[in-house]
């Protein structure tokens, strides 16, 4: 059965809020070096879930809407607050005003949209000039996060890899909407202990959907956790991949 977009993270608002990392400080300080209005920029965060990447630029200098079309995921941004705005809408379809933006970003999320859609959307509600940036928490290589990667594969049948982000990355530089592509990356990680990394693993939609025996997998994170921990924890390395371009 095919599960609507705006309702795959329904149930999972408590862990993604807890346990998704962020995004590190020179992830930022590049995104508005790039972009020509800088940490004054107007911003327009799609598929913004519980604010994380919201809050970061608003903490940042920025003027930011999250558009988000889970009502779960934006009443939790709004609870946490972080001086960003927020409404419910779809990335081909914000309902934000029309040439208002020098910036649309699209944190963890680009992957759900499609493009044939979403950039004329986004091309609709920026002004001359503006930009286009997507980034990902993409996750390294270990010992611990091939586990990791195989104990999914053997537990949750929706889980296809982690890979989303370098086939929509490719996507991105090879359209003809594609313009002025810049791309840089910065390390990131988080650490934690079994309950955390049992956090983590439920904060994914594919966990929440494709996952028949939630106590065995929850048996095989915490072995996992055992397994690979150091002082009662496991570290997540990530590469934070952002791409930033202008509309054609």
């Amino acid at each position: 059965m095919k599960i609507d977009p705006a309702s795959r993270f329904d149930g999972t608002v408590k862990d993604y809020h807890l346990y998704r990392a962020g995004y590190p400080p020179a992830l930022f300080d590049w995104l508005f070096r790039t972009v020509t209005s800088g940490r004054k920029s107007k911003i327009a965060d799609i598929g913004c879930g519980t604010g994380i990447s919201t809050r970061a630029l608003a903490e940042a200098g920025a003027e930011v809407t999250g558009v988000d079309p889970n009502r779960e995921m934006l009443d939790c941004a709004r609870s946490i607050g972080g001086g960003a705005k927020y409404r419910e809408g779809m990335a081909n379809d914000t309902g934000l005003t029309g040439r208002a933006f020098d910036l649309v970003t699209a944190a963890q999320s680009f992957h759900w949209f499609d493009p044939d859609t979403c950039l004329p959307e986004f091309r609709r509600i920026l002004r001359s000039g503006g930009a286009v940036a997507a980034f990902w928490n993409c996750q390294e290589n270990s010992p611990f996060l091939a586990d990791y990667d195989q104990m999914l594969r053997e537990h949750c049948t929706e889980y296809r890899g982690s890979s989303n982000w370098s086939a929509t990355i490719e996507r991105i530089r090879a359209s003809s909407s594609t313009e002025n592509v810049r791309e840089a990356a910065f390390p990131n990680s988080q650490e934690f202990d079994a309950d955390g990394l049992l956090g983590r693993v439920k904060s994914c939609s594919y966990v929440r959907h494709g996952v028949a025996r939630p106590d065995r997998l929850e048996q095989a994170v915490r072995g996992l956790s055992y397994k690979h921990q150091a002082g009662g924890l496991v570290r997540m390395e990530y590469r934070t991949a952002i791409i930033c371009w202008n509309l054609a």
